[in-house]
């Protein structure tokens, strides 16, 4: 445990100014490497939460930094703090947006097609796609015990204790599992 997590869980800025290894040992903080003379960090909070933290150091001279410089980082880590959630945001609207897009797609293809193979094969073959999976079941029960039917090509299987019908797609369909 560093610097940074005591802050992070303290969600509270920490100044060590003056004797700071002295002061960093005292608050139970563990070192890597030559410990800063002067150092400042201070968290980045959005909605009660802390989730980052912004540190400054200084490895050569104490009293580098004072409450000024807290007041500093800590009005910039608010505004880090803003703009990563915006862009948290927009990064999980265009994730929406592209899983949409994908499920359109694959439902036009599905569509195009009224017959059942057709369709069932069409239907694992986008998945294994869009989802990068190696394998994709696509099972329909048609009510009627013992009319297990394996359909697509010969890596499809049935399950004989099951009812309706199954295709299994290995992909990429070279592959063999």
């Amino acid at each position: 445990q560093g610097l940074s997590s005591i802050v992070i869980r303290s969600g509270q800025p920490l100044l060590l100014a003056y004797s700071s290894a002295e002061k960093a040992r005292e608050l139970g903080a563990i070192f890597v490497g030559e410990p800063a003379k002067s150092w400042l960090g201070v968290p980045l909070i959005l909605g009660g939460e802390t989730f980052g933290v912004i540190i400054v150091q200084d490895t050569h001279h104490e009293g580098r930094f004072d409450e000024e410089d807290q007041r500093l980082l800590s009005l910039v880590a608010a505004q880090v703090a803003v703009v990563v959630r915006n862009a948290r945001l927009i990064e999980d609207t265009r994730r929406q947006a592209s899983s949409q897009s994908q499920i359109i797609e694959i439902s036009e293809k599905i569509r195009r097609s009224a017959e059942m193979q057709t369709i069932l094969k069409t239907t694992a073959d986008e998945l294994a796609v869009a989802l990068n999976a190696r394998r994709v079941t696509a099972r329909l029960f048609t009510g009627h015990t013992g009319d297990d039917r394996a359909v697509g090509d010969d890596r499809a299987v049935g399950d004989d204790n099951d009812e309706g019908v199954n295709l299994t797609t290995v992909h990429p369909p070279e592959a063999e599992v």
